[in-house]
């Protein structure tokens, strides 16, 4: 079971959990940010997930 709230006394936090290793990692390719992230999403071809992040990295 997650947890998807953290209250205290003056606040409450909602948020979902992500399985990032389920996740298509096209969005994550798109922003220079998420590029740390992307080598994590889910792949058949590992090497070449990697290899577009790099070339990505280098164009930026």
């Amino acid at each position: 079971m997650f947890i998807e709230q953290f209250t205290d006394t003056n606040t409450v936090h909602r948020f979902r959990v992500i399985r990032i290793w389920e996740q298509d990692p096209a969005p994550l390719l798109a922003f220079v940010g998420l590029l740390p992230l992307a080598v994590l999403a889910r792949t058949d071809s590992p090497e070449s997930l990697l290899e577009q992040v790099a070339a990505q990295v280098d164009n930026d």
